[in-house]
C-alpha cells in the first residue's frame, strides 16, 4: 500500500466530510459507505470478501459492524456511528461484544474520528485506547502512521503495531 495512494484517499474523505456532513450526520450506514469503507479498503481490507470482513458481524451480543478476520476469526471488531457522534456511545457495545468473542481489539468511529482499543488489558477504558486519529484534524503524514494501525498486513501479524 503506497503512502501516497493513502493521502489521496484521506484528502478524497476530507472533502466528503465537508461536502456531506449534513447527510452523514444523519445516517450511519451512509456514513459507512461514504467513510467508513474506503478507508478500510485503502488500509488493505476487502470489504467484499467475507473471509477478510464481515459486516454486521453477530456476537453473542449482539451485531457489531464490522468484524476484519484473522484465519477466519474477528481480531478486531467496529463499532460505527454517524458523523459527529460522540465515540464514547459505542464503547460499551464494542467493549462488549469483544468479551463475547474473545476478540483482542476493537475500534469505534463516526467515520473521521477513529479509536483503537485492547480489549483484555488490565487498565482503565482510557489506558486501553493503543491509538486515535482524526481524518480532519490530524496532519496527513501523522494520520497516515496511525491509520495504519488498522493496515491489514499490520493486523496480520497477530498483533497491532503502532508507529
Amino acid at each position: 500500500m503506497p503512502l501516497e495512494g493513502l493521502f489521496r484517499l484521506v484528502e478524497e474523505l476530507r472533502v466528503r466530510i465537508e461536502h456531506l456532513s449534513a447527510t452523514l450526520r444523519q445516517n450511519e450506514m451512509v456514513t459507512r459507505y461514504v467513510l467508513i469503507d474506503p478507508l478500510l479498503r485503502g488500509l488493505g481490507w476487502d470489504t467484499e470478501d467475507p473471509e477478510q470482513v464481515i459486516p454486521e458481524y453477530r456476537s453473542g451480543a449482539g451485531r457489531a459492524d464490522y468484524a476484519l478476520l484473522k484465519d477466519g476469526k474477528p481480531i478486531i471488531l467496529i463499532e460505527a456511528k454517524k458523523l459527529d457522534t460522540p465515540l464514547q456511545d459505542g464503547l460499551a457495545q464494542a467493549i462488549n461484544y469483544c468479551l463475547t468473542e474473545g476478540t483482542l481489539y476493537f475500534a469505534v468511529t463516526d467515520g473521521r474520528r477513529w479509536e483503537v482499543y485492547e480489549t483484555h488489558k488490565p487498565v482503565p477504558i482510557a489506558d486501553k485506547r493503543l491509538v486515535e486519529f482524526d481524518l480532519v484534524a490530524n496532519a496527513p503524514a501523522e494520520l497516515a502512521l496511525k491509520a495504519l494501525a488498522l493496515w491489514r498486513r499490520s493486523v496480520d501479524t497477530g498483533r497491532i503495531d503502532i508507529p
